[in-house]
Parts: structure tokens; C-alpha cells; sequence
């Protein structure tokens, strides 16, 4: 049961990192613009519901899953950054830290609401 637990919380980062490396990663880097509204509700809305359909199949508690998703969209900004400074230039990423906290702002928030729906849902189908 534990070793379940803790390949299905792999996978939840997994799906995080895939999740972030699409919103993310699809942008060349001269075009991101951090306060793009529309990548904002690109990764808030797949968010929103990526940990909303985890916490209904997984049902593991909202708040962990939401840490592990976004754990996740945080490695895949990780990863790009240090792509991009190896391959691409290293100057590119002056303000990394910027870029990873707008990451969390950005996906944080959706994710517990997310989650706690899901939670929500289940509860429901239980009185049911």
C-alpha cells in the first residue's frame, strides 16, 4: 500500500513537470512575457483541473496533491531555465527567481482550489 502511495505521488509530479513543460516550454524565450495574461490562464485553468481530476483518482488529501502539482510545474521552469542557460545563452535568465515565483503565483492558488473541489466532490458522492 505504501509503495502505491508513493509511485502514485511520483506520478503526480510527473504529471506536474509535463503539465508545466507545455505551458511553458512551447514559448521561445525572447517571447515570454511574464505578465502575459494568457499564459496565466493557460497554466491556472490546467492546473485547476489536473488537481481537481488527481485528488478524485488518487484521493490523496487536496493539500498534498496540490504541493505535488505544482512541485512540479516548478521543476519544468526549473529544468527550461537550466536548459537555456547551458544550450541557449546564459545570460537569458537574469531574473530567475522572478520567473519561478510568478510560476507559484500563478499555479498555486488554482491548484488548492482544484483540489479542494475535488475533496469536495467526493465528499458529496459519499452522503449520496
Amino acid at each position: 500500500r505504501d509503495i502505491l502511495k508513493s509511485k502514485s505521488k511520483i506520478l503526480i509530479v510527473i504529471i506536474g513537470i509535463i503539465l508545466g513543460a507545455i505551458i511553458n516550454w512551447t514559448i521561445p524565450y525572447e517571447e515570454i512575457n511574464l505578465l502575459n495574461f494568457g499564459n496565466w490562464i493557460k497554466l491556472s485553468l490546467s492546473t485547476l483541473v489536473v488537481c481537481l481530476l488527481s485528488v478524485i483518482m488518487v484521493k490523496e488529501k487536496p493539500f498534498h496533491i496540490s504541493l505535488l502539482i505544482v512541485t512540479g510545474i516548478i521543476l519544468a521552469v526549473i529544468f527550461r531555465i537550466i536548459y537555456d542557460l547551458i544550450l541557449i545563452d546564459s545570460t537569458s535568465h537574469n531574473l530567475a527567481i522572478l520567473e519561478i515565483f510568478f510560476v507559484i503565483i500563478q499555479s498555486l492558488l488554482p491548484a488548492l482550489i482544484g483540489s479542494f473541489i475535488g475533496k469536495i466532490l467526493i465528499d458529496k458522492n459519499k452522503i449520496l
